[in-house]
């Protein structure tokens, strides 16, 4: 009526599309590939990729080799459930051998890696690293009794012959380049680093004194 004031209103908004992606570098040994440049851009309905955001998102794979992110955009172009990107991995391994140095550009495949992720949704994306070498083994030690016979009751076994794996110890590895890694072995005292095609690496166990029953051992 006449005199009154209007307290209605209008509120428009745009809710973020979201979604999250793993990325995991791999050898073809499915060993990890730690420290690898990876970018995410986004792909229009065109096929092309995205000027506006390329790249979307980037990063560096953990000692795992994965790099895990969130995508959140607002953009109105964004009305579809389902968008599409592409990824890219880049590293560089330099070294130096007798005062010589000289670097690796890695070689992966595929070089890029088109996938799709629906809105609250997650994608996993694997890329092998053509250029690495899978270094894997397992830590360990043969248990006899005190009469020198094997267990009677054997849960892990190599060959025909019983062991005790020797869990969530650290094992180490330096590269030509003087870096060191390190990675805890897991139930089966199994671990796995990667390395260069031709490169020297160093691996050796850090100290251990046992757990539980294993320290009286």
């Amino acid at each position: 009526s006449e005199g009154q004031v209007d307290l209605t209103t209008t509120v428009e908004f745009t809710s973020p599309w979201l979604g999250e992606v793993e990325i995991g570098v791999m050898t073809e040994a499915n060993s990890p590939v730690e420290l690898v440049e990876v970018s995410v851009s986004h792909v229009l309905s065109t096929g092309a990729v995205d000027a506006k955001y390329d790249p979307l998102v980037a990063g560096e794979t953990d000692v795992f080799g994965v790099w895990t992110t969130t995508i959140r955009v607002t953009d109105q172009s964004w009305d579809s459930r389902d968008q599409h990107f592409v990824a890219y991995a880049a590293k560089t391994t330099n070294y130096e051998v007798d005062g010589v140095k000289d670097s690796i550009t890695h070689v992966f495949d595929p070089p890029a890696s088109s996938f799709v992720v629906r809105h609250f949704r997650e994608n996993v994306v694997e890329i092998i690293d053509k250029t690495s070498v899978g270094i894997t083994g397992t830590v360990r030690f043969d248990f006899r009794d005190d009469d020198g016979g094997e267990w009677v009751e054997c849960e892990y076994a190599s060959h025909g012959a019983c062991y005790c794996p020797i869990e969530e110890t650290v094992v180490y590895m330096m590269t030509m380049d003087g870096l060191i890694d390190d990675i805890i072995t897991d139930e089966e005292g199994r671990f796995a680093f990667s390395a260069v095609y031709g490169e020297e690496v160093l691996l050796w166990m850090g100290d251990y004194n046992g757990t539980g029953a294993a320290a009286a051992r």
